[in-house]
């Protein structure tokens, strides 16, 4: 599924466009397990490139640093992307 995420210090700012992976809570995602409420998503455009990870793991500290990674986010600062105009 294509989403939105949300950045986690302005909720209404679009920080990238991904694609949910996983929402499995057992997924590791940089030796972590997602847990409840998390979910694994592949960064495919980031639009805030300096927004920080949440649960930055090895080089992935920024979104620009996550670019065709998979990345853990809340499942609550997602939104499904319907092929808006983002930018």
């Amino acid at each position: 599924m294509d989403v939105v995420l949300l950045s986690i210090t302005n909720p209404s700012e679009k920080v990238a466009l991904g694609k949910v992976c996983s929402v499995d809570p057992s997924t590791e995602v940089g030796d972590e397990e997602l847990g409840p409420n998390w979910c694994e998503v592949t960064i495919q455009v980031p639009i805030v490139w300096e927004e920080r990870l949440i649960r930055s793991y090895g080089s992935f500290k920024i979104m620009g640093d996550a670019t065709g990674a998979s990345i853990a986010w809340p499942l609550s600062l997602l939104l499904v992307d319907h092929g808006e105009d983002h930018f």
